[in-house]
């Protein structure tokens, strides 16, 4: 277990990075440039171990990895990176833990997969927890009030799981045709949503938008969200859905809210409430209640 809440403390360090650049960078240029620079990484990677990466290869995909690359990294990632810097990183690392929720109802709705009485109880505890978190507004999120009781970060934080979790289905249907490995789909999306993010940067972003304290620092904090939050995370993460049932992974990735909540109150000033609290429970019960009954279908299943 403790290389497994090792591998999420470190996805959530990095997600508390990513805070902090986002107080020196706007969300379109950040996303470019982290994007860029970690696909080029894999995509040099894997274009060596294969010919899979090669023109002749991909022109028969391009318009579906093209889809991918809108729908698993461009469109959320910008979102994503929009709510975090406009809110606290507690609670978009609260409203992210709420996925799990949102695949099960597009597993709904797509494919008819049927939901049982305490999958459909723990979905319902669960969402309830979010609007309630969603309904708090904090005091960088008063100015970008949006509608009703929502400010445009926190429907941006939702946007982003909604898009998200759709552009993984499309992922899902390409690699069931065995073209690609997970690895090179995910370098080549993250190269292109990385151009398309640097872009859009250009047109959109003043040069006076960007403000870094100085080089080596930024130097320093992002590499350490390509290397802790992107290779050693992800790696270890990867190595624990092959050491421990899907279940119990799943249920401990709420550890990444609760350490992301920690680091933000100790080193980013991020206050501490009791809805918070209440909100984070209400999250915690429902993925607990629907990831038990995930378990007791599958154990009856394999008998």
């Amino acid at each position: 277990m403790t290389l497994l809440f090792l591998a999420y403390f470190l996805l959530a360090s990095g997600f508390s990075a990513n805070k902090v650049l986002l107080g020196w960078l706007p969300p379109t240029f950040f996303v470019g440039i982290r994007m860029f620079c970690a696909g080029l990484i894999m995509v040099i990677y894997n274009y060596k171990k294969s010919d899979r990466l090669k023109f002749s290869h991909i022109k028969k995909d391009l318009l579906t990895i093209l889809g991918i690359s809108l729908f698993t990294t461009y469109i959320p990632s910008l979102l994503k990176a929009y709510a975090l810097k406009g809110m606290p990183s507690s609670k978009a690392a609260l409203i992210g833990s709420s996925d799990p929720f949102v695949t099960a109802m597009y597993a709904y709705i797509l494919w008819k997969e049927k939901l049982s009485f305490k999958q459909f109880l723990g979905i319902t505890i669960g969402f309830l927890g979010v609007l309630l978190l969603l309904s708090s507004g904090s005091l960088s999120e008063q100015p970008l009030h949006a509608w009703f009781i929502f400010s445009w970060p926190e429907l941006a934080a939702v946007g982003s799981i909604i898009v998200g979790r759709y552009g993984w289905i499309l992922v899902r249907n390409l690699l069931k045709k065995e073209r690609y490995k997970p690895t090179e789909i995910n370098g080549v999306s993250m190269l292109l949503s990385g151009v398309l993010a640097l872009g859009t940067s250009l047109v959109v972003d003043p040069i006076s938008s960007i403000s870094i304290p100085s080089v080596p620092v930024f130097l320093a904090v992002f590499l350490y969200t390509i290397v802790a939050g992107n290779i050693a995370g992800y790696g270890l993460y990867a190595y624990c859905l092959k050491k421990y049932q899907i279940t119990l992974v799943s249920l401990a990735g709420f550890s990444i809210s609760i350490f992301v909540t920690l680091i933000g109150w100790l080193f980013l000033g991020e206050q501490l409430t009791f809805l918070f609290g209440v909100c984070a429970a209400m999250i915690l019960v429902g993925l607990f209640v629907f990831h038990t009954d995930n378990l007791r279908i599958s154990i009856f299943k394999r008998k």
